[in-house]
């Protein structure tokens, strides 16, 4: 269980790409993909000025079920993870898993998505009377590549993946025990060998791993437990003290009448964090404080229970959950939809105990939410059709996510039609209905996309060179968006599959990194085609060959690079409008009609430049934004704010942010004071600096500079010539004034800088040449690289830049 204290910081996220490989999205009844979508399912809230969508009704009497389509996890809303395949699963070509659990965290800076959950042995067709352990699969983005966990480090001849099983009995020592006596198989003549294990669940806190799992019915003690890493997520994993003699809580009679007396205690443990505080979650109501060290719960017996508002009769509930969204508390439950008939013949669907025409027919996923951990908690809801026995989470974007599983045991999955497509990894969109009414449901049909989160976030920029991205560098920077721009046009020459710089954003895009697309229309020396031309028509031709690799993969893209820029100027005008305004319909139409991943890339219309000049606020950019602004599926604009003055950034935000929607934000993929700098190239350098270096005190900046491209110098000596030049120094900090300006609109979406010189900025370098090589992060052309090869920091930007992430 996650709470946005324990995943991303607010303000910092990144997107994510999610719905790919469709193909296994949850089947629906006959019809259920047809019809109109449910009513009212958009709002817009007041107090946050921001557009949700509507709360359902409560459903009356409390207790019905609510089966509606739009609460299935479906094609537009889910799909089934590509897990890495076991030896076992190979005949069946997906993983078989019950109780999926997916999460992401952050671990050294990057998000890591974990998933789990319980699965089977072969020979047997389900995960009894005996499974075989625990395996947990890893990935840089929701989407994949997931691998099994490299566990060869630990056991070289287990299987990989496998991270605690009974099996590693043999691993216990004195004061360390793997595998605790009640855990181990055994036998009997009726079942033969016994003993699973049941709903694992993955957590990253205080910088370790643990697992919280449930011995399951067939084991000598049925409870939940708790493993902990003394390594990394793949382990090696020792039993958590309070767990060596039996599971958490107090035994009661419960389960299958075969469980022998005494043995049962509370199932589906999990695991809920907040700040450095741990609780266990039990079952259905209980929870539980840990100690700090995790060892164990206070107190281990007579838990307390949550104050909830239990249907009448109540039936049995399990896989309880919390999970913190919006400053309140969801408690999630599995419940069984029994249909029954009603006096009049018609169907009744509800939360009923077992009983005389009672049949079981989706295992669903019911919410209550609180203002308090403990409660009490409002009343229930459906929140998931078929999704029961599941978690929350959030991705590295702050969008909410659902696991589910389709229960192959009873009910709507078990029919011998659909069992096949039962006992998946699946995750389904989630949306949240704002903070007046705190309702979480699968994502409705007729949703539009929920739009970006202002992350605050800063990226490194590439423009044209994404070929120059270096991972490495990257990493010693602790970014995690990056952001260049394709030139349609390009799509002439060199098929667009095989693009060096469409390579590189699928390669960091599977790589966990976030990225940003501009798509550039050169116009420079040719018209605007009209709508409706021939032009036109082989513009979005081209258009089409692009998309597809383009969006689901690219988290973001933005409709042209420099529109009023890269045109003629006598055609910055209406035609200008026309053109980009019929690109962004067609990319919208491609999104939803044509994508495989139709709700994973946000849409920004490109970047104005100057709007510090009034001169530049022309009635085509009046007409620019307010497409933008009347356009729903358009988030917002970039901004490229190259000025002489910090000070005239204040005037790019004052005249864009009133122009668009309040729940629109803004990018700034491009940033600098380049012009403050080239003003300064022809003064003299520092005398201090030609004294210690040799040089007439007449030269000029340029010129070392110069000197600099045909020889890079020492980092030092790089360093001295900017650090002793006051109109370098006194801006140094400019990464970090800036992204405070952007960030305190509350609406700032990505910041991207420029991060590595490249040699467009030093060909033909003159006096009057724009000075772009001094905006870099990383400096490979004017500075020497380190002892090992790699690139060496720019002076001034490197710390800022990673203390901003």
């Amino acid at each position: 269980m996650t709470s946005h204290e324990n995943g991303f910081p607010v303000g910092r996220r990144s997107v994510l790409s999610g719905l790919a490989g469709l193909a296994g999205a949850a089947m629906l009844p006959s019809g259920a993909a047809s019809g109109a979508p449910a009513p009212g399912l958009e709002s817009v809230d007041p107090a946050w000025g921001r557009r949700y969508p509507a709360p359902w009704p409560e459903l009356a009497p409390y207790g019905l079920a609510d089966t509606r389509t739009d609460l299935w996890p479906r094609e537009d809303n889910s799909f089934v993870l590509p897990l890495e395949l076991r030896p076992r699963d190979e005949e069946l070509g997906r993983v078989w898993m019950r109780d999926t659990y997916v999460n992401c965290f952050v671990v050294d800076g990057r998000p890591l998505y974990v998933a789990t959950g319980t699965t089977r042995v072969p020979g047997l067709p389900a995960a009894g009377p005996w499974n075989d352990g625990i395996f947990v699969w890893l990935a840089p983005s929701l989407h994949g590549p997931w691998r099994l966990a490299d566990t060869s480090g630990i056991r070289p001849d287990a299987e990989k993946g496998k991270v605690w099983s009974s099996e590693f009995v043999g691993e216990n020592r004195a004061g360390r025990t793997v595998v605790a006596p009640w855990q181990e198989f055994w036998y009997d003549d009726q079942f033969g060998k016994r003993g699973q294990v049941w709903a694992p669940e993955l957590h990253y806190f205080r910088g370790t791993w643990y697992i919280v799992a449930c011995m399951g019915d067939h084991s000598r003690k049925v409870g939940s437990f708790l493993l902990i890493s003394e390594g990394g997520v793949e382990g090696p994993y020792r039993l958590a003290e309070g767990n060596v003699e039996k599971p958490f809580g107090d035994s009661f009679i419960g389960g299958p009448k075969f469980i022998e007396p005494g043995a049962y205690h509370h199932i589906d443990g999990s695991l809920y964090t907040e700040g450095d505080d741990a609780w266990l979650v039990l079952h259905n109501d209980l929870y539980a404080r840990f100690r700090d060290d995790l060892e164990d719960i206070v107190p281990t017996t007579a838990l307390p229970k949550f104050q909830q508002s239990p249907y009448s009769p109540e039936p049995y509930l399990e896989g309880s959950y919390v999970f913190k969204h919006g400053g309140k508390y969801y408690l999630l439950h599995a419940a069984w939809d029994r249909a029954s008939t009603n006096a009049d013949g018609t169907t009744r669907n509800a939360y009923d105990p077992p009983g005389p025409g009672r049949v079981q027919y989706q295992y669903d996923a019911v919410l209550a939410v609180s203002d308090h951990f403990e409660g009490p908690y409002s009343k229930r809801w459906t929140a998931g059709v078929g999704a029961g026995h599941n978690n929350l989470f959030e991705d590295a974007s702050g969008q909410l996510w659902a696991t589910f599983f389709r229960n192959p045991a009873f009910g709507y999955w078990a029919d011998p039609a659909r069992i096949g497509e039962a006992a998946v990894p699946g995750v389904v969109r989630l949306e949240w209905t704002g903070p007046a009414s705190n309702r979480i449901y699968v994502q409705r049909r007729g949703r539009r996309m929920q739009p970006l989160p202002a992350l605050g976030a800063l990226g490194a920029n590439f423009n044209e060179n994404l070929d120059q991205l270096n991972y490495g560098e990257l990493n010693s920077a602790h970014a995690t968006w990056i952001r260049g721009f394709y030139a349609v046009n390009e799509a002439d020459d060199v098929p667009p599959e095989q693009s060096a710089g469409l390579r590189v954003i699928r390669e960091a895009h599977e790589r966990g990194f976030r990225t940003i697309l501009s798509l550039k229309f050169p116009k420079t020396d040719v018209a605007f085609p009209r709508p409706g031309s021939a032009e036109m028509t082989a513009e979005l031709g081209r258009l089409d060959r692009i998309l597809p690799l383009v969006l689901g993969t690219a988290d973001i893209v933005t409709i042209g690079n420099e529109p009023f820029i890269e045109s003629m100027p006598s055609q910055r005008d209406q035609r200008l409008n026309e053109f980009y305004e019929t690109v962004a319909r067609h990319v919208i139409a491609a999104r939803a009609n044509n994508s495989p991943a139709p709700y994973s890339t946000h849409l920004y219309m490109g970047a104005l430049n100057r709007l510090d000049l009034p001169e530049q606020r022309t009635p085509a950019v009046e007409r620019y934004l307010a497409f933008a602004r009347r356009t729903p599926a358009i988030e917002g604009v970039d901004l490229h704010p190259h000025v002489r003055d910090e000070a005239r950034i204040q005037d790019f935000l004052d005249y864009t942010l009133p122009r668009l929607r309040p729940d629109q934000t803004f990018l700034v993929t491009e940033f600098s004071i380049v012009w403050h700098w080239q003003q300064h190239l022809t003064d003299r350098i520092p005398a201090a600096f030609a004294r210690h270096y040799g040089y007439s005190p007449d030269v000029q900046v340029w010129q070392v500079i110069g000197e600099a491209i045909k020889q890079p110098f020492p980092a030092q000596k790089w360093n001295d010539l900017l650090s002793q030049s006051p109109w370098f120094e006194s801006r140094k900090h400019l990464l970090r004034d800036e992204m405070a300006r952007f960030r305190s609109t509350g609406r700032l979406a990505v910041a991207t800088y420029g991060f590595r010189q490249i040699p467009s900025m030093t060909a033909n370098w003159s006096a009057t040449k724009t000075p772009w090589l001094l905006n870099s992060v990383f400096a490979p052309l004017t500075v020497r690289p380190r002892a090992d090869g790699t690139a060496t920091p720019g002076y001034a930007w490197i710390n800022d830049f990673r203390s901003l992430q």
